[in-house]
């Protein structure tokens, strides 16, 4: 059955028995039905879920990485998001871990992350700190610039690209 499946990147799920499979455009089987989930059909290592976990499996559907993850993102320049006991962090194609799993998000921001502890903040892949770990919330104003919501009600405004802070508002008082 096709039903809640659409085509991305000319694949789309297939659910058959409560497992989830592959196919292509043209019909034709790419994973079999033999998953309880899988991520988006794209790069040469997919996220697939097993017995509740996530891992990764390359094309000929052979097991890359275990299945050790509560979450799993697609890679992006051969580097993921994923989850361990609900704490976050990157592991690299190979399953090395690049970023160590204390957060409790992980989100692309262009090249840099945001990330969430007790508060956000945003670091790069040499896990610096770039904005500091104080903020509310954020949310992609557009391209290239973050609006961080303080604790205060107030906004930051960060660039991405220059990786500076254009407008820090100062706290209104009355």
């Amino acid at each position: 059955a096709l039903t809640n499946s659409k085509f991305v990147n000319g694949h789309a799920k297939v659910f058959q028995k409560e497992k989830v499979g592959i196919i292509d455009s043209a019909g034709v089987k790419v994973f079999p039905a033999i998953f309880e989930d899988v991520g988006v059909f794209e790069g040469t290592l997919i996220p697939v879920k097993k017995r509740g976990k996530w891992g990764y499996s390359d094309l000929e559907v052979n097991l890359a990485i275990p299945y050790e993850y509560s979450f799993a993102s697609n890679f992006r320049d051969s580097l993921a998001i994923v989850a361990k006991s609900d704490l976050f962090g990157l592991i690299d194609n190979l399953g090395k871990t690049k970023i160590p799993f204390v957060f409790k998000s992980v989100e692309w921001m262009d090249t840099l992350l945001l990330v969430q502890d007790t508060a956000y903040g945003i670091i790069n892949l040499a896990q610096d700190t770039l904005v500091p770990f104080q903020y509310e919330g954020a949310l992609r104003f557009d391209d290239s610039v973050v609006q961080l919501k303080r604790f205060d009600d107030g906004y930051d405004y960060y660039d991405l690209r220059k990786q500076e802070f254009l407008r820090r508002e100062e706290t209104l008082t009355e």
